[in-house]
Parts: structure tokens; sequence; C-alpha cells
């Protein structure tokens, strides 16, 4: 299986690298912005990008993404895997914090148990469930002291998974899978987000200044294991929200890179930026999509849920919306993770169908289009609020539908989201690790912080399960494939397009690699300035 690339996400801290300290003269420094703060320097409960990067500069999970793997050893220097599949033996490296404390198995152990505690809150929980009694401890239905996971030693820490599970490996090098100091945080819990004092890492990169809606500074950590493969001394993040600003700085030399990982492109300069040449645009695993929220009417039902989902005119979008020669959304899985194969469950732009569905709804709810009053949720940026406008228009155009726009900022976005509290959104999604069941997963239960639609359907349960146990990979792709049949038949959700990450360089930004997807690989970077 091709490898999935999400390095300019969720591998953000090796770009910048580590080593000996020298005069600040010398020092090499990279300048970035992001639109937001981080939310959380706590691992297990990061939910935005922007947190998710700064956990890859201050952490390392037991395995890692590198430019040919997204598996790589990371602070496990050896794994054992039982002959069954089932149980993983990490051994960890003879390295410490950046207080100079050991890190230990009981760092992995006390941060995955504690995600685990039915009172935790940890949006991407879900990820652990393989693990042998790890739902069913989020459940409260055993104690904590069931779940396969457990230390013998201080360097060896010891997995039971329920059953094989062939991407265990990717899924450790996401940061949800990272370790958090045990002698810091067994005694305070909220060590990481009270006092910048009580951040130790065991990354790349030590924190050194935040303040908030201002900057954060990162200098590398001597202590870091792989010194000799990370390349620079400082990182600068600016905390900018508007994207327009930020691309003025941009312009005068100010930042050096700016583009998806980061802050995303204002649409208006994309011409510009490919006359010029300076564009670079490649596919990733991730996706903008509708939600609707199932648990009310209007859609509570199928057919007003397809009439909107098959109503979007996909490709008017991505041609003359986002421009960056996007996939169409009629599929859910994007082609990164179907090893470049792209599919078609349903037709782009079906308007004739998406108004026999709409009738068909209405008569059984027994409602008229008048009836209906639906507002779109969405966070404001440059590139949502364009795409709300357009479907605002296309639903008008097709359904005869009038649909109120309601903006927010991300946080409350997430919010409203995770309660249920709006009648349909545009949400997007990334890939986590190297497997379709990333994002099958997600609409497998309710109880999923990031089932945004509150649906569940016992077939597709039972589809997934099955791929579980698959006796071959290709079973294994054959019960996923049906589950996303049945996903994308009831429509709980729809996918509007799968992106391409852009991002722009200053001249003096050079030596950069590409990963086996095609995607930038940062780790290489070289500054001449």
């Amino acid at each position: 299986m091709r490898k999935l690339f999400i390095f300019c996400i969720l591998c953000l801290a090796s770009v910048f690298g580590t080593g000996c300290r020298e005069d600040t003269a010398k020092k090499t420094t990279i300048r970035v912005n992001f639109p937001v703060d981080p939310q959380t320097l706590d691992p297990r409960k990061g939910r935005d990008i922007t947190s998710s990067c700064v956990h890859n500069m201050l952490y390392e999970g037991l395995t890692r993404l590198t430019p040919t793997s997204t598996s790589d050893l990371g602070l496990a220097e050896h794994i054992e895997i039982s002959e069954d599949k089932r149980t993983y033996t990490f051994h960890i490296r003879d390295v410490v914090w950046s207080d100079g404390h050991p890190v230990v198995a009981e760092d992995f152990a006390y941060a995955w148990k504690s995600m685990l505690h039915p009172d935790f809150p940890c949006p991407n929980v879900n990820l652990l469930y393989g693990i042998k009694n790890a739902e069913k401890a989020k459940r409260g239905e055993v104690p904590l002291s069931d779940v396969g996971i457990r230390t013998d030693g201080p360097k060896k820490f010891i997995v039971e998974l329920e059953a094989p599970i062939p991407y265990f490996l990717e899924i450790t090098a996401f940061c949800v899978f990272y370790p958090v100091p045990y002698h810091i945080a067994s005694v305070n819990e909220e060590w990481p987000d009270k006092d910048i004092s009580t951040v130790v890492s065991c990354g790349p990169y030590l924190m050194t200044k935040w303040s908030h809606w201002d900057e954060m500074v990162m200098e590398k950590s001597p202590n870091y294991w792989d010194q000799a493969n990370v390349n620079h001394d400082i990182v600068r993040m600016s905390f900018i929200e508007n994207q327009n600003t930020a691309f003025q700085m941009y312009e005068r030399g100010d930042l050096d890179m700016m583009g998806t990982a980061f802050t995303t492109l204002p649409l208006d300069a994309i011409p510009s930026l490919k006359t010029r040449g300076i564009l670079e645009s490649f596919n990733v695993a991730a996706t903008t999509f509708c939600t609707f929220n199932t648990s009310t009417e209007p859609f509570q039902n199928t057919h007003i849920r397809k009439a909107f989902a098959l109503a979007i005119d996909r490709r008017d979008l991505v041609d003359n919306i986002t421009q960056l020669n996007e996939e169409p959304g009629t599929a859910l899985i994007p082609a990164v993770l179907r090893n470049g194969e792209r599919k078609e469950f349903f037709k782009d732009a079906s308007t004739d169908e998406a108004v026999a569905h709409l009738e068909k709804g209405l008569a059984e709810l027994e409602m008229t289009r008048e009836d209906l009053s639906i507002r779109l949720l969405y966070s404001m940026n440059d590139v949502n609020h364009k795409i709300a406008q357009e479907l605002q228009q296309q639903w008008y155009r097709v359904l005869g539908v009038h649909i109120e726009l309601q903006n927010c900022e991300r946080t409350i976005f997430l919010d409203n989201l995770q309660r249920a509290e709006y009648d349909m959104a545009l949400a997007f999604l990334h890939a986590q690790y190297n497997d379709q069941m990333n994002i099958l997963e997600r609409f497998k239960r309710k109880s999923n912080p990031k089932n945004y639609c509150n649906w569940e359907n016992e077939q597709y349960v039972s589809f997934l399960n099955q791929a579980m146990n698959a006796a071959t990979e290709d079973e294994r792709m054959a019960y996923m494939e049906s589950a996303e049949r049945v996903l994308l038949d009831e429509m709980p959700i729809t996918p509007v397009y799968h992106w391409s990450t852009t991002f722009v360089k200053q001249p003096y930004v050079e030596n950069i690699a590409f990963s086996p997807l095609g995607a930038v690989h940062l780790p290489s970077i070289k500054v001449h300035k």
C-alpha cells in the first residue's frame, strides 16, 4: 500500500531540526504563520491543525513520519510483533525529556490509558479502540487495568490488540499516541496549558515563548535523539487570522513559506501565483464535506439529504472557486488512499435526481419548500465563505430552497458540531494514518466525537467489523467499499472535494524533497540568506 503523506499537517516538527546551541547570529530561522493559536499543548486533547503541528515539534511517538515511511522508528528503537500480530512490544530509546528526566514506558502507558478514562476529553480516542478492551474501558464497562496496555520495566512498553490491525504502526505515528511526562502530568493534569514553565518536550524543539494570538517561538532541543536529520535552529510562528494580511507578510518577505500546512493562500491570489510559476500543488488525503444533522428535521429524512448532496456541482466549485484541480468528491475516500484510483459512487450535479429526492422527502415529512428553514454553518475563512456562497446559490437554483449562511470562529464551530447544534455544516477531515479505515471508522458509532452527523447504521458497522477480521487484503478492501456504498446511499454526509495542498516559498528556501505520494517533504529544506 502506498504511503499516506500528511507531512505538511502532521510532521512540521522535522522541518525545523535541532542540534547544538550556537550564537544567535549563526542560527537558522524559519518564519511561518498560523491563523489561530493552538487550542492545547496536550497531544491527547488536540483536535485542530495548529495544535497538531505544535505537538509534532514538541513530542515524538513510538513511530514517526519520514520521507519514505509513515511508520519509521521514533522513540522506539526496536519493535517486536507476535506471530499472531496481536501483541506489540516497543523498546524505548535511552532518551530524556527536556528537563532531563528519562523517557520511560510509563509515559506512554499513562498517556494512552488516561485517554480511555470515561471522563477524559479526547476527540481522537476512537483511534485507540483496536487495543484490547479499550472501547469497553471508555464506556466504563471494564476497569483501565483490563486494557491491553502495560509496561515491563522502564523501557519496555507492551500493547495487546483485539485483532490484527495492518496499519497499527502507522497509527502510532499520530500525535494522539505521543507520550506525556508521567512525572509531571500525574501530579498536574493541566501541566501543558496553564504555565509555559511546566511544558517539557521529547521532540525536536523546546518552546521558549508563547504570546497568545501573537507569536510562538521554538528552539532546537539539545536532547533530541536524531539531531543529524533535522536542519533548523529556530521556528517563529505568528498567529494572524486574516489570510490577506498573512499573504502581504509573505510578499514583503516577512514569512518564508505560506500555504495549506500553515495559513491557506487567498483564493484571489491563486491565478497570479500560477502565472508567476511559484505555486506548488499536490493531492493529499483530506476532504471538504457537508455534514447533515440526522437527529433533527429535515435531515432525519434520507431523501432530503440526498437532494442537497446531488444538487451540488462539484466540478464547478473546483474549477471556479478553489482553482487547484482538486478531485470532485463523488466518493468518500480520496484517490490517494486508493493507490491513486478514483471512484465515482454517484454522479456529480445530478439535478433531476436531486429534485426528485426533494419532492419525495417533502411528501414524507408533509412539508413544502417554504416550510424548510435551514442554516449552513461554517468556520470563517476566505475559502469556506466563497464555497458556502456558491452552495447557497446552487441549492436555490436547483432545489428552489433558500439556505441561510452562518459562520463562526473555528473553536465555536467545532463545539457546535460536537454538540449537534446545527442543521448542516461545511466541514473537513484529514486522514491521520495510511488506511481507508481512518475515514470510515469515524462514522461507525454516534459516540465518536467526529461523527458530527449523529448517524449510525448496523449494516455499515457489520461491513467494517468484517473488514477488521478479513482473511486477505482484497477481502478487507471489498468490505470497506461495501461500507462506503452504504454510507453514500444513506448520505449522512456528502463529500464536496478532496484537497490539493498548496504552498509558496521564498527563493532562498531550497532543497525541498517530495514524499512517495508527491507531496512536499519539509525536513530537507535549506535556507540561504
